[in-house]
């Protein structure tokens, strides 16, 4: 099974765009991301390891997840991202051969740490009262 989890953080915001898939057009959101490998530190927490992580970018075809990402994260924002790992190969105009690894993701969350405080719009506050209401019925 190919599945990829792991946390890391935005190098830049996301970025949406429409591309031709099959002759339809398709929305994709995609990620540069930096993934961070963590190594215990001497308090017995865990630190980042900057000197063995990696940048990788992320994709992001599902619409509904694209549309939140977009529009709730930005630079430095820290990253839960699950999904498909992808490598691809190409030759350039030169004939050198390439190859790159990308993620297709299908969950993204936002890591709490390093965030200070989640302010809801009206629709989420509302949603989520509806949510909480439906639950205790």
């Amino acid at each position: 099974m190919n599945r990829f989890e792991a946390i890391g953080n935005l190098g830049a915001a996301p970025e949406k765009k429409t591309v031709q898939v099959k002759g339809e057009e398709r929305q994709l959101v995609t990620l540069r991301c930096y993934f961070s490998v963590p190594r215990p530190n001497a308090d017995g927490e865990f630190d980042d390891d900057l000197d063995r992580g990696f940048w990788c970018d992320v994709e992001i075809w599902k619409e509904s997840l694209g549309n939140r990402v977009f529009r709730h994260l930005k630079k430095g924002s820290r990253v839960f991202v699950r999904g498909t790992l992808l490598h691809r190969t190409w030759q350039t105009k030169d004939g050198e051969d390439r190859e790159t690894y990308s993620i297709q993701a299908d969950y993204v969350a936002a890591d709490l740490i390093g965030i200070a405080a989640i302010t809801y719009g009206k629709d989420l506050a509302e949603q989520g009262a509806d949510d909480h209401a439906s639950a205790a019925a």
